[in-house]
This record gives structure tokens, sequence and C-alpha cells, in this order.
């Protein structure tokens, strides 16, 4: 397995954003984790993680969990935490 670089703070700035947008969609929408599990194939124990901010999912896992968020893939997932993430900063 390649090893993964140490986490930047933009880094830890996404993934805080990305956290929150999985929360909120998957709110939104009324899923469990299990279902977003479910759909993006993906284990409820890397969803858990992702909402905890304690994941740096790889894109391919992005992908698929923007996919099962409905959203069009991980472009829109990107744009919607670069968009939570301004918004968290103006607090």
């Amino acid at each position: 397995m390649p090893h993964r670089p140490r986490s930047t703070p933009t880094t830890e700035r996404f993934l805080i954003g990305l956290a929150a947008v999985t929360r909120i969609i998957r709110a939104r929408e009324q899923l469990s984790q299990t279902a977003i599990a479910e759909r993006s194939g993906l284990s409820k124990h890397l969803i858990s993680r992702i909402e905890n901010g304690r994941a740096d999912p790889r894109v391919t896992e992005m992908d698929r969990l923007a996919k099962a968020l409905g959203l069009g893939g991980v472009r829109e997932l990107h744009l919607a935490v670069d968009e939570a993430t301004v918004r968290l900063r103006r607090r």
C-alpha cells in the first residue's frame, strides 16, 4: 500500500467540510449510514469515520459517496465541500 502524506491544514479543513456536507445531505435525504453504505458499496464504518472527520477517503471512495448522496460525482461533492468550508470560516 502506498504511503499517504500527513494531513495539512488545508486537508483538515476539507475533511471537516466533507464531514459536515455528508451529514447534512444524508439528513436532508433522510438516509441512514447503513443506506449510504449499501448504495455506495463503502463500509458503514468508513461512512461514520467520514462524518466524524476521521477518514481521509480516496477519490474513488468520495465519488461513490457522492453518487450515494444523490450528487453527480466527486466534482459536485468537492464543490459542496468548498462552499461549506467557506461558510464555516465566516463564522
